[in-house]
C-alpha cells in the first residue's frame, strides 16, 4: 500500500493526464484516494455495528469482518494486477542512483560480513539518503505529528470514556471528525491552486526530479501552492488544539487537586473559567478536535505530494520507508507514554506534551518554508491591504 500510494501515483499521474497538468493530475488523485479511505473508516465500524446489532451475536460480527477482509483483500490484489499489467512505466526498472551502485557489496556472501551488518549497513545508507533529500524536514514534521493524543485514537477515547463521557457523544463526535476530515479532501485540491495563482518564485535544484518537468512556470507555483497549503494546514492544526489542551488540563482531576497552586493551573484555569459548564465544555473540546482533523490531512496530503514530486523515482521507496519507521516510531512513543501516565489524572501533562510535539512540527516546517521561501508572510501586502482599510474609512 505504501508502495502504491508514494511510487504507483506519481508515475500514473504523469501518464495519465490528458487535459490536465500532471501536478494538477497528482493532486486529483492523491485526494481521491485519501477519500476513499477516509470513508471506509467512516462505514467499515457502522456496518459491522449493524451486523453485530442485527444478529445479536458477536461472532456473526467476527465472521463477518473476516469475509470482508478476504473479499477486499482479492479486489485489491486483482486490482493492483490489473494496473500494473496496463502501465509500461510501471514495470520499466528504475535507474539507481550512483550513490546506490557503490553501495552494493559484491561480496556479501562473503563470511566476514554478517548478515546483521549488512542489514544495519543498509539503514544507515537509507537513513543517509533520507536526510540527504530536500524534503526531509516536512516529512519528520508529519512523524512528530503521530506522537500527539489529541485524536480521536484509542488513547483519547480511553480517556473521555473514564471521564464521564458517554459512548454515544464519543461516536457522534467521531463521526463529526470525519466528516471534517473527508472534507479535506475537497479543499486541499482547491485551496493548492488559489494559493498557487500569485506565486513566484526561484526554482528549485531538485524540481527536475519528479513530475516539475513540463511547464516549469504553472509548476512552480503549484509547488508554492503546497507550500502555503501546507503551513495553513499544520497551523490550523496547532491552533485548534490549544484550547483542546487546556481543556483537557482543565479537567484533570492532577491538574485541580494534586498541583492547583502551580502556576500552569491556576493559568489553565483563568483560560478555561468560562467553559465551567459541562456540555459546553464537552462541546467545545469536540468542536475543537474535530476542526484540527481538517488541519491534520491538509498537511498530510500536501506534505505526500511534495515528497512525491521532490524525490528522485529512484529513491522514493526508500525514502516512504524510513518515514514509516519515524511514524512507527512515534506512534511506539505515544503508546509508552500514556502507559506511563496510565491513570486519567495523569491526562492532562500527555495533552500539554502532544500540543509541544504539533508546536514543534509547526516550527520546524514554518522553518523550512522559510528556507525554500525567503518568508512566511507578504507584509508587502498586509501593507497594501491595512492603506485601503484607512483609505475606505
Amino acid at each position: 500500500m505504501l508502495s502504491m500510494e508514494r511510487d504507483w501515483i506519481p508515475i500514473l499521474a504523469a501518464t495519465s493526464s490528458v487535459t490536465t497538468k500532471p501536478t494538477d493530475e497528482l493532486t486529483r488523485l492523491n485526494a481521491v484516494i485519501r477519500r476513499i479511505d477516509l470513508m471506509c473508516k467512516l462505514i467499515g465500524p457502522l456496518v459491522i455495528s449493524l451486523i453485530i446489532t442485527a444478529s445479536g451475536s458477536t461472532t456473526t460480527g467476527v465472521l463477518a469482518v473476516a469475509g470482508m477482509s478476504c473479499i477486499s483483500w482479492t479486489i485489491e490484489i486483482c486490482s493492483a494486477r490489473l494496473v500494473w499489467r496496463s502501465s509500461k512505466k510501471l514495470q520499466a526498472a528504475k535507474n539507481s542512483t550512483e550513490g546506490c551502485r557503490r553501495s552494493v557489496n559484491p561480496h556479501i556472501g562473503e563470511q566476514q560480513k554478517s548478515l546483521l551488518q549488512d542489514t544495519i549497513h543498509g539503514q544507515l545508507r537509507q537513513f543517509k539518503q533520507y536526510f540527504g533529500t530536500n524534503v526531509w524536514v516536512p516529512s519528520l514534521s508529519l512523524a512528530i505529528l503521530h506522537f500527539s493524543v489529541l485524536s480521536y485514537n484509542a488513547t483519547f477515547i480511553t480517556y473521555l470514556l473514564n471521564s464521564g463521557f458517554s459512548l454515544l457523544a464519543i461516536t457522534v463526535a467521531r463521526a463529526l471528525g470525519t466528516v471534517v476530515e473527508v472534507s479535506s479532501t475537497f479543499i486541499v485540491p482547491w485551496g493548492i491552486q488559489y494559493l498557487a495563482q500569485s506565486s513566484a518564485r526561484k526554482p528549485h535544484a531538485s524540481d527536475v526530479e519528479g513530475l516539475l518537468t513540463d511547464d516549469h512556470v504553472a509548476n512552480r507555483q503549484h509547488g508554492v501552492g503546497l507550500e502555503r497549503l501546507g503551513l495553513w494546514g499544520v497551523a490550523w492544526q496547532l491552533i485548534n488544539l490549544m484550547p483542546v489542551a487546556f481543556l483537557v488540563w482543565q479537567r484533570s482531576h492532577f491538574a485541580i487537586d494534586g498541583i492547583s497552586g502551580s502556576i500552569i493551573a491556576r493559568i489553565a484555569t483563568v483560560l478555561t473559567s468560562p467553559l465551567t459548564n459541562r456540555p459546553l465544555a464537552a462541546a467545545s473540546m469536540f468542536f475543537f478536535l474535530s476542526a484540527s482533523r481538517l488541519g491534520l490531512w491538509v498537511f498530510d496530503l500536501t506534505t505526500q505530494e511534495i515528497t512525491q514530486t521532490r524525490v528522485p523515482p529512484s529513491t522514493r521507496a526508500s525514502f516512504a520507508g524510513t518515514e514509516m519507521s519515524f511514524v512507527s516510531f512515534f506512534e511506539l512513543s505515544q503508546w509508552l507514554c500514556a502507559a506511563i501516565l496510565s491513570k486519567p489524572e495523569y491526562f492532562g501533562w500527555l495533552a500539554l506534551v502532544s500540543l509541544a510535539a504539533v508546536g514543534c512540527a509547526t516550527a520546524m516546517y514554518a522553518s523550512w518554508v522559510w528556507q525554500q521561501r525567503g518568508h512566511l508572510i507578504h507584509w508587502d501586502r498586509v501593507k497594501k491591504g491595512c492603506k485601503c482599510a484607512n483609505g475606505r474609512e
